[in-house]
């Protein structure tokens, strides 16, 4: 998540600073946000605010796909590898869930209370 966190945070300074359309880099900047956001809540709300998060944004993509083809830049191909990224992770953790699932009960008895 820190590793994400970190690449979410270059991308957008280095959108701010592109030549990228303002429309496309207004969109990339605002998905950058709920992303930064949903990392950030993960740890309250579990997977849903990641899938919450890709999902918004390619769907933002979809509805603005004109846009986003007529930029070609590294900042795309970046926000591109970033969903990449978020959606690895989300099948990670989606995974994870029902192996860990039958642990839970022995959280507590292994911290001690």
């Amino acid at each position: 998540m820190e590793k994400l966190t970190a690449e979410v945070n270059s991308l957008y300074e280095s959108v701010v600073a592109s030549t990228l359309s303002p429309e496309v880099k207004l969109m990339v900047l605002q998905q950058l946000e709920i992303i930064r956001r949903a990392v950030h809540e993960y740890r309250i709300t579990g997977i849903m605010a990641l899938q919450n998060a890709l999902s918004g944004a390619v769907g933002e993509i979809a509805l603005h796909r004109e846009e986003f083809r007529r930029e070609n830049g590294q900042e795309i191909e970046q926000f591109g590898r970033i969903l990449k990224t978020l959606d690895a992770l989300i099948s990670v953790a989606m995974k994870a869930k029902p192996l860990l699932a039958p642990l839970v009960q022995y959280i507590p008895y292994l911290l001690g209370s």
